[in-house]
């Protein structure tokens, strides 16, 4: 299924479409503002019955975020059915979230049990701290998280995308923070391919009231030597310092 969706405002919440055959699941999402246009995306289905697409939005502010889907385009494989199909479970309900703030949300100070509050903020020390990362790309090459089901790694990768423009791949967390002078981010990174087509990666945040800010760190060309088919894995440390205002961890590239 290909579709177009406009994304808008500082609090337009999400885009989720799902399959309704004999369960209801999750196919595809897409979180946060992409600004005042309009963005391709591309959804895989694959069903072995008959299904029900059905497509899902979250608005935080009316006033300040809206959502909308056009030009919905089905492949030719598709085909009207007769038949009924019954659920055989309907879905779980979303948690509750632990506390009702959402300033006190990935605020770097646990106010919930187990740290609920914390887990989904981009910090992979926690189990579902990838999950805190929204790809926000809107061309034609876009961030993916890859997990090794044995091996429990987790790194996100640069591919190519359904979007038309021809811009960077981009990824950010949730609103963090405020922070004090000691607040760093590190993460490792590796660069490959042929130098030609090699960019650069580079780190920004996002204040929620002054918007983008300079490029807080950069990296760019090939990593490693020239017959080296992958090149390494290299850290970076990166000092975000004090941030009064909340704020979001941009990464391009």
């Amino acid at each position: 299924m290909v579709m177009y969706t406009h994304q808008f405002g500082p609090r337009s919440g999400g885009l989720t479409v799902l399959v309704a055959d004999r369960l209801i699941y999750p196919v595809w999402e897409r979180g946060g503002a992409l600004g005042d246009l309009w963005v391709k995306a591309e959804v895989e289905i694959v069903s072995n019955s008959p299904f029900q697409i059905l497509i899902m939005a979250a608005i935080r502010d009316f006033d300040y975020g809206g959502i909308a889907v056009d030009s919905i385009v089905l492949s030719p494989e598709c085909r009207l059915s007769s038949e009924n199909s019954t659920l055989e479970k309907l879905p779980n309900p979303p948690k509750h979230p632990c506390i009702d703030d959402p300033e006190k949300m990935c605020d770097f100070h646990p106010d919930c049990a187990d740290a609920e509050d914390e887990t989904q903020c981009g910090d992979f020390s926690y189990a579902e701290g990838s999950s805190g990362w929204t790809d926000t790309s809107i061309g034609s090459q876009g961030w993916i998280l890859y997990k090794n089901s044995t091996t429990k790694a987790e790194y996100f990768y640069v591919a190519e995308a359904a979007g038309q423009q021809l811009t960077e791949a981009q990824t950010r967390t949730p609103l963090l923070g405020p922070t004090g002078p000691a607040c760093n981010l590190s993460f490792d990174f590796a660069l490959t391919g042929s130098l030609d087509h090699i960019g650069e990666l580079s780190v920004r945040v996002i204040d929620s009231l002054l918007g983008l800010r300079p490029k807080l760190w950069e990296y760019s060309g090939k990593m490693g030597a020239e017959e080296e088919e992958e090149a390494a894995w290299h850290h970076a440390d990166i000092l975000l310092g004090v941030r009064k205002n909340r704020f979001q961890s941009h990464c391009r590239c």
